[in-house]
């Protein structure tokens, strides 16, 4: 995937690329097991521990970028909604969590990225701070994580 990843200059750092105890090390302190991986915080930047989480497998598609036609993920355009015509959603364990729509692009952008970014953040912290929990036990917090951020974010644009 070169074209995804090196073309765009997404490197992993040398303490990691040339010592794979520092790779290990960094995944233990984190709190890995099974049903986490590395995620990258900023997509734009490379694998390094300050640009690295550990986040469960659901959450891949959450900070990504977008590939709809508005090139933001999980911000949709639909024209039979009159005044409100931006649709934004975060998508968690096969359920669309709806934000809200809004009459500009930048509104539903701006709240789809709030919830994403803390979502992760926030299930990242949980994920390191009960480490010895599986993470299949700890989903319904996660849902009520996400639950709680598109409340917060709804009163963000009223």
């Amino acid at each position: 995937n070169y074209q995804y990843y090196g073309a765009r200059g997404i490197t992993v750092c040398d303490s990691w690329r040339n010592n794979r105890e520092n790779f290990c090390e960094w995944l233990e302190k984190e709190g890995f097991r099974e049903g986490l991986q590395v995620d990258r915080i900023d997509n734009d930047r490379g694998y390094s521990p300050d640009n690295c989480r550990l986040l469960p497998n659901s959450f891949n598609n959450i900070n990504k970028k977008g590939y709809n036609t508005l090139g933001v993920c999980g911000v949709y355009f639909k024209e039979d909604c009159g005044i409100r015509p931006y649709l934004a959603t975060v998508r968690l364990y096969n359920k669309a969590y709806d934000i809200g729509r809004y009459s500009k692009f930048e509104d539903a952008k701006m709240v789809r990225e709030y919830v994403a970014t803390n979502l992760c953040s926030k299930v990242s912290e949980l994920c390191k701070k009960d480490a010895l929990t599986p993470v299949d036990e700890l989903k319904p917090k996660f849902v009520l994580i996400l639950e709680s951020l598109v409340s917060e974010a709804k009163l963000l644009t009223n």
